[in-house]
């Protein structure tokens, strides 16, 4: 597995945890941060990038081949929210955020079972 993320730095970063307990204390260093950051898992092909360290987490999948979803939180939110992702301080729809204890229970599925988490609400990206 891989993991990226922005350091306090705002430095794009990697590294790569071989067990699920790696991966919970990589989720720890992250919500640490100064600013919410989104933490990109990779493994076989696919990839789940979760926020953290914030009361809301943004959440995206995407497939071996390219195809993209992500998650959707309370459509009744309006505005959006802010993380670092990669090395820019880039704005989410806060309506397709989830709490951040589901996206860190997500994180620790993909972790677990290299599959994407299936009790989130998930669309398609078109």
């Amino acid at each position: 597995m891989i993991a990226r993320w922005t350091d306090a730095s705002h430095q794009f970063v990697s590294s790569s945890p071989s067990s699920v307990d790696e991966v919970r204390a990589l989720i720890a260093e992250v919500r640490a941060l100064p600013e919410p950051t989104m933490l990109f898992l990779e493994r076989d092909g696919k990839l789940l990038a979760v926020g953290l360290g914030g009361a809301l987490s943004p959440v995206t999948w995407m497939e071996p081949g390219g195809a993209t979803f992500h998650t959707v939180g309370d459509l009744s939110r309006i505005g959006c929210i802010q993380l670092w992702s990669q090395t820019q301080l880039d704005d989410f729809f806060a309506e397709l955020a989830i709490p951040e204890a589901a996206a860190i229970a997500a994180a620790i599925f993909f972790a677990s079972t290299g599959e994407r988490p299936p009790d989130l609400h998930w669309e398609a990206d078109w």
